[in-house]
């Protein structure tokens, strides 16, 4: 999932360089902006992170278990 945010936020910032063009100024502008979303990449983690466990929680409240499916995984 990781992984898939830090090409998101990559493509972003490409997309952002290809609508600027080619010059100097776009080039030095796009790497500002991609290293500001790589530097936001940990507080959104942590948001993702909060937030799941605030909906577990009242899920949980409510009655709710948690379930392990045939993979393995936590539902």
């Amino acid at each position: 999932m990781l992984l898939l945010r830090v090409f998101f936020l990559t493509a972003s910032a490409a997309a952002i360089g290809v609508r600027l063009g080619a010059d100097t100024t776009a080039v030095v502008i796009v790497v500002i902006v991609w290293a500001a979303l790589m530097a936001l990449l940990p507080v959104l983690l942590v948001y993702s992170r909060r937030h799941r466990a605030k909906h577990t929680a009242q899920l949980q409240a409510v009655g709710f278990t948690p379930v392990t499916d045939p993979d393995g995984r936590l539902r």
